[in-house]
């Protein structure tokens, strides 16, 4: 792994008395946070920054999904392949060294909590009724340390796993339903829906539980009133900022390959997200804020640690 120096806006943060870290944990009075983005560099590979340092995947052509970090060690999933489901595999790597999960599948999602390393995604399915039906589905799942658990999907309703959350006894699991008209996440295997509240359908795509059991979710949305798809963040259930990217609304399997991912950090929340562009941005509480300026470069994912 190639590591460079990008000269970057000031990306520490203050975190105040009584704030928790992204695996939940109290933290001290006062502190400064190191931010963590994962996605791409402008060159294509795949790369996170830790405050301004670039550290540049030259193996890998194509973004990481996500990043978890835990006593200094950093964790980053992904998947190889492209549009044919024999080609995908899903991976991870720990401070650089690759991991496979599991084939016909995708890794979208990491989380490290107690020693243990939860991965969420898909697995790819076919679906067979000779002789007239041949055909591929997703189903969504995670692995937890490396053993399989099956969410949902089926034939004609696709389903993918995109965050993962483990908070004690509980994983919350948030992703998409194709065809359901759900705006889905999972507690423990449960189905829990957006949309009763939300008229409308969407992606959960990010899911952070603080110690005091609010839970925090980003995602697309679309809202049927308006006709435009949004970047939302919501609290308990409460939608507390939106941002339009201002693309025009495309179909629901489109949104569910873009990504959106949160920190939160005391009463800020950040927001890394490729449909954000090529403009080297994230949200902080839904407004935008630079975390490099190198041209070309984009985020994924990002994760606020303190010090």
């Amino acid at each position: 792994m190639k590591k460079s120096i990008i000269f970057l806006s000031v990306l520490s943060v203050l975190l105040y008395f009584g704030c928790y870290d992204q695996f939940g944990d109290p933290i001290s009075q006062t502190g400064e946070s190191d931010i963590y983005v994962a996605g791409k560099n402008a060159a294509g590979f795949a790369t996170y920054w830790k405050n301004g340092v670039a550290f540049v995947n030259e193996n890998v052509q194509g973004a990481y999904t996500n990043i978890a970090v835990s006593n200094g060690n950093v964790y980053v999933s992904g998947y190889t392949g492209s549009t044919l489901q024999s080609n995908s595999t899903a991976i991870y790597w720990l401070n650089g060294a690759v991991r496979t999960i599991s084939t016909y599948a995708r890794a979208h999602s990491i989380f490290v909590s107690g020693g243990n390393v939860f991965v969420a995604g898909l697995t790819w399915n076919e679906y067979s009724q000779y002789p007239v039906i041949s055909a591929w589905y997703s189903r969504a799942v995670y692995w937890r340390n490396g053993s399989l658990v099956s969410l949902a999907g089926g034939y004609q309703s696709d389903a993918d796993a995109l965050c993962i959350f483990a908070s004690g006894n509980n994983v919350y699991v948030g992703g998409s339903y194709i065809g359901t008209g759900r705006t889905p996440y999972w507690n423990n295997g449960a189905t829990i829906n957006l949309t009763p509240s939300l008229p409308g359908v969407g992606i959960v795509d990010d899911i952070y539980v603080s110690a005091t059991n609010d839970v925090h979710i980003a995602g697309f949305h679309y809202d049927a009133g308006t006709g435009t798809m949004n970047i939302k963040h919501w609290k308990n259930g409460v939608q507390t900022f939106q941002y339009n990217p201002g693309d025009a609304v495309q179909t629901l399997t489109y949104w569910q390959n873009k990504h959106v991912r949160l920190a939160v950090a005391g009463n800020d929340v950040y927001i890394a997200s490729d449909e954000l562009g090529a403009t080297s941005k994230y949200l902080k509480n839904g407004v935008l804020e630079n975390f490099t300026n190198e041209a070309g470069a984009s985020g994924q994912a990002v994760v606020a640690v303190q010090r």
